[in-house]
């Protein structure tokens, strides 16, 4: 400000304008000062005037602006609340209405906190408690009522603002999370039933990541090592194995092999070696990991050795049995004793 004039810098600006517009000695300055007064109210009207063109461009920018909020209040996707600094509704976009299944206009006044049920009032609680802070800006997830006695599942984004109108307000963005809970309990759903055919199955089942370390097992994979879970869990692939290999290379040997049945030797815990067909399947995922079942072969090796000694001996029986003929055979030839008859 000018301790001369009084005048802001932004007064100076338009008083000068002013001036200028209003023209420098158009009347010329007589002894009782009329001229000058004259020259005065002009330029006190042209600043009027700049000031009201001024305010009137201001105003349109605002009404262009607020225009534009709520056109994006209103076609915003999710649902949109305003709120005092009561946490009374203020405003509320359409979609919000839809959302509670309650007419925008029975939503102005209303205190959000009887929009929420009961079980949840705790945790809208806290959410409110967390503005009395510096905090400006706060996430939570509760239920909201809608008719009928019903709920719905939504995530409240809330942002507290302040301006020298309406003071203390607060912004609430509401997202619809009854779809992503749907989808996270089919998830959850699935996910118990693989783990509930991995656990019924009788082949062992194993899942390792980039460097071999087993990172999932079934209770078949167990019983065929005598390792625990616990134990498993700690343990690399290799570590099943008779002799001690480097990991990232039995990991390449594997996933050339991934796709077909192999066959391979687990050590138990307790030392002894089991015999196993592996079904593993490579995936190029988090550096690359193993993924596979394997089943025990050592009672079928046995009964196969069995059979093939079977055959083995059979063999050898026709063998014995096919040699006797013969020897009678030679026998036949021999000279008979004198006085037999031919």
């Amino acid at each position: 400000m000018s301790e001369d004039t009084g005048l802001t810098p932004a007064e100076m600006r338009l008083r000068g304008l002013a001036e200028a517009q209003a023209g420098d000695g158009l009347w010329p300055v007589d002894a009782d000062g009329e001229s000058v007064l004259l020259h005065e109210l002009r330029v006190h009207r042209i600043e009027l005037e700049m000031q009201n063109d001024e305010l009137r461009a201001a105003l349109e920018r605002v009404e262009e602006v607020q225009a534009r909020f709520q056109s994006l209040f209103e076609s915003a996707p999710i649902g949109y609340l305003c709120l005092d600094a009561e946490w009374a509704i203020r405003e509320a976009n359409s979609i919000a209405a839809d959302m509670l299944g309650i007419d925008r206009d029975s939503l102005i006044g209303r205190p959000v906190t009887s929009l929420v049920v009961a079980d949840d009032q705790d945790a809208f609680h806290l959410h409110r408690r967390s503005f009395a802070g510096a905090m400006s800006q706060h996430v939570t997830e509760l239920r909201l009522r809608t008719p009928g006695g019903g709920h719905t599942p939504v995530r409240l984004d809330t942002v507290r603002a302040e301006d020298i109108i309406n003071g203390i307000s607060y912004h609430v963005a509401i997202t619809d999370m009854a779809e992503q809970y749907g989808a996270l309990d089919a998830l959850r759903r699935s996910e118990e039933w693989h783990r509930t055919v991995l656990e019924a199955a009788l082949d062992g089942f194993l899942q390792t990541d980039h460097a071999g370390r087993l990172m999932k097992v079934n209770r078949a994979l167990e019983q065929m090592t005598g390792y625990g879970r616990h134990e498993l869990l700690t343990m690399r692939y290799r570590d099943l194995l008779p002799n001690d290999s480097d990991g990232a290379e039995l990991l390449r040997r594997m996933a050339r092999k991934a796709g077909e049945r192999f066959e391979a030797t687990f050590r138990r815990k307790d030392g002894s070696l089991v015999d196993v067909e592996a079904s593993l399947q490579y995936e190029a995922v988090g550096g690359g990991r193993l993924v596979g079942f394997i089943h025990d072969v050592t009672e079928r090796k046995r009964l196969d050795a069995l059979r093939s000694d079977g055959r083995r001996l059979e063999s050898i029986g026709r063998l014995a049995g096919g040699g006797r003929p013969r020897l009678q055979q030679h026998a036949g030839d021999h000279p008979r004793p004198a006085g037999a008859r031919h």
